[in-house]
């Protein structure tokens, strides 16, 4: 299998490459909108416990362990892409990170489990934002001072979130909208 890289922007691991499988399967989320994303996140990252949903080439989750957060919860179900992740983690001695190899939509959760930070950046061009925030919002998995990442197709129309989605930061680059997102609490 051909191998791409990636690398980890800063914390304890920066610069140091991450490899993930070449193909049009994966989108790693581009450094620069990662910079982008982590200085969003800078005054919450250390310590947070975080959902990576998609995990795809593991670079969100692995910059986000690189700076400091708790814990990662990251759901890859493709076993190949998920055996690179865990490769790259155990390279790199990353701690705290549970890498599960399912579907996050037909996963369960502990009762009581919650997240600070949740990544969503679901393949493009199949309208898995809408029902990710869905399960989120239905198993109770926001704690109460959360963000959410999301990364969608550019011509994503985000007039399409539920009333109770706040949209906080919001920045298109190239082909990809992306930004932050809150659900206010009921």
């Amino acid at each position: 299998m051909k191998l791409s890289k990636i690398k980890i922007i800063a914390g304890k691991w920066r610069g140091r490459w991450i490899e993930f499988p070449d193909t049009q399967e994966i989108r790693p989320t581009p450094n620069r909108v990662r910079e982008t994303l982590f200085n969003w996140l800078m005054m919450k990252i250390s310590g947070a416990r975080c959902l990576d949903a998609f995990a795809g080439s593991g670079a969100v989750t692995l910059e986000a362990l690189s700076r400091g957060a708790a814990s990662v919860m990251a759901f890859e179900k493709n076993p190949n892409f998920a055996a690179q992740i865990k490769a790259n983690a155990i390279r790199f001695a990353a701690e705290n990170l549970n890498l599960q190899v399912a579907d996050f939509f037909h996963s369960a959760f502990v009762p009581g489990t919650q997240f600070d930070i949740v990544f969503l950046d679901p393949p493009f061009q199949r309208n898995l934002l809408m029902p990710a925030l869905e399960i989120l919002i239905q198993n109770n998995l926001l704690a109460s001072e959360h963000s959410i990442y999301f990364e969608v197709e550019k011509q994503f129309d985000l007039t399409r979130l539920p009333p109770e989605v706040e949209i906080l930061k919001n920045q298109v680059a190239g082909e990809v909208r992306y930004g932050l997102l809150r659900v206010q609490s009921r």
